[in-house]
């Protein structure tokens, strides 16, 4: 028999397991629910009765980003990232996949000071000196 080949899908420009997306969101949606619930009950004892229901959804809520801790700690991303130099070659292939024109970017890197900084910051603000030739 044969290893099934693991299928993911994308959501919001990431890529995920479609079981890990399914328990994260069965397990916020019953510790939200159950954090309300349970506030419902509990608040009564103690709080203002105008009160109740909105100390129960802020439980609620409460609960719910705690399932997104639990959730983000047992589904650790799974994807590795490998830093390498590219060469001029490849990092004009790059741009090109990517549909940007260095001479705009070039020509934005001189125009913005928080653009400029930001790029030198990245260490990438060399990749687009001495292309900016254009004329505004």
């Amino acid at each position: 028999m044969q290893k099934s080949e693991k299928k993911y899908i994308e959501i919001l420009g990431d890529t995920v397991h479609p079981i890990h997306v399914t328990v994260s969101i069965i397990l916020c949606a019953t510790f939200s629910l159950t954090g309300f619930l349970a506030g419902k009950r509990l608040f009564p004892a103690i709080a203002d009765e105008k009160m109740i229901l909105s100390y129960s959804l802020l439980l609620g809520i409460g609960s719910g980003l705690a399932a997104t801790l639990i959730a983000a700690l047992l589904f650790r991303p799974k994807r590795f990232l490998i830093e390498s130099t590219a060469s001029p070659e490849e990092i004009e292939a790059i741009l090109h996949d990517m549909q940007i024109d260095p001479s705009e970017e070039a020509d934005m890197i001189q125009k913005d000071a928080v653009t400029r900084k930001e790029m030198e910051e990245l260490g990438i603000s060399h990749i687009f000196v001495g292309k900016g030739d254009r004329s505004s």
